[in-house]
């Protein structure tokens, strides 16, 4: 995607002189949302405004309505075109780790699968954290096997125990 980064056509936007807010819907604020994008609808540069906003998209969290579109639409549409969707609670090393993250912070397995199911590659802390899972587990299965041949040694022993026993 290849993105201008003047934004002369800003001059035309219909959104020029209004008060920004607007635009800054927060997550479920459906009204405000829907507020912005009426605005949108009426401007002549809208799909500048969106192409500008998907390339920020991809290197910073952008929250708002731009171009007719809420970050959740344009979350999906980079996503349906393959593209890297910057998240500050999902794909970026988090300095509030654990903090807002759905379902755990960065380091947890959870964030783990979202940097994977993003394509992405883990970040320091994820990776980290995968390391010490993947070890830990490598340490269950080799205290497992050795359990079980310990077991299996105990039965042998047993059962010639029970031979020896038998015989005499």
């Amino acid at each position: 995607m290849t993105v201008t980064t003047t934004r002369g056509w800003a001059e035309s936007a219909a959104c020029r002189g209004l008060d920004p807010e607007i635009f800054m819907a927060t997550r479920g604020d459906l009204l405000k949302i829907r507020e912005a994008k009426k605005i949108c609808d009426t401007c002549e540069v809208m799909f500048k405004c969106r192409e500008y906003s998907l390339h920020l998209a991809q290197n910073y969290d952008t929250y708002g309505v731009f171009g007719g579109w809420s970050r959740n639409e344009r979350i999906n549409h980079l996503r349906t075109i393959g593209l890297h969707v910057r998240r500050w609670g999902g794909t970026e090393p988090a300095t509030n780790s654990g903090s807002g993250n759905r379902g755990g912070g960065h380091g947890t397995a959870t964030a783990v699968r979202r940097h994977k199911s993003l394509g992405e590659e883990l970040c320091a802390e994820c990776q980290a954290g995968d390391d010490r899972r993947r070890n830990l587990v490598a340490l269950s299965r080799r205290r497992q096997a050795v359990r079980k041949r310990q077991e299996a040694k105990n039965e042998r022993t047993d059962h010639l125990s029970a031979n020896v026993a038998g015989d005499a």
